[in-house]
């Protein structure tokens, strides 16, 4: 018998779930990032009035419409009528920005330069990785939109990793917009 023999056992797996999940609540260390699907959808422009026999804008503005125009073009819809509408999802990540503290970081004991300007990392439950593997891209901390739009792409297949449970989700991203 070893000096450590028993000591991961059902009540440290628990302690270690209990303390990621409180790092993983919306109040603690995560941010709120949206997710965005390749999946698009169309609806009806809100700016102007559709012409539904005609399947396309009407040239009328909405009284309540986000950019008045006077009656022809619209400038939201461009005339068409309909919009294309990203699918998209809020979840509440851990993001890591700091690469060499990011899980499977493998940089320090190489020669290679693995961290450019522009990546992160998420954490997140593992519940999460089906939405993960659909998204095309996330935008990092919705919460700063007034200040700057952080969106990044997949830069790897999203793994799972725990304490031999498996129950919380990695992902690496790469920024590609401002």
């Amino acid at each position: 018998m070893g000096m450590f023999d028993g000591i991961i056992n059902a009540g440290f797996h628990s302690i270690f779930n209990d303390a990621i999940d409180a790092l993983l609540e919306t109040t603690a260390l995560t941010l709120p990032c949206q997710l965005i699907f390749d999946d698009t959808n169309t609806t009806v422009c809100p700016n102007c009035e559709y012409d539904s026999a005609g399947k396309t804008s009407a040239g009328i503005y909405k009284a309540d419409g986000p950019i008045p125009f006077t009656n022809g073009n619209c400038p939201y819809c461009h005339g068409i009528g309909l919009i294309t509408v990203d699918e998209t999802t809020v979840i509440y990540p851990m993001v890591v920005w700091n690469y060499k503290d990011w899980v499977g970081f493998a940089g320090q004991a190489s020669n290679k330069i693995l961290v450019p300007f522009g990546v992160a990392q998420t954490l997140t439950k593992q519940s999460t990785i089906t939405d993960i593997r659909r998204a095309k891209q996330i935008w990092l901390s919705t919460h700063l939109e007034n200040y700057t739009k952080h969106i990044f792409e997949r830069t790897i297949e999203p793994f799972t990793i725990g304490l031999g449970q498996e129950g919380y989700c990695v992902c690496n991203w790469e920024r590609i917009g401002s």
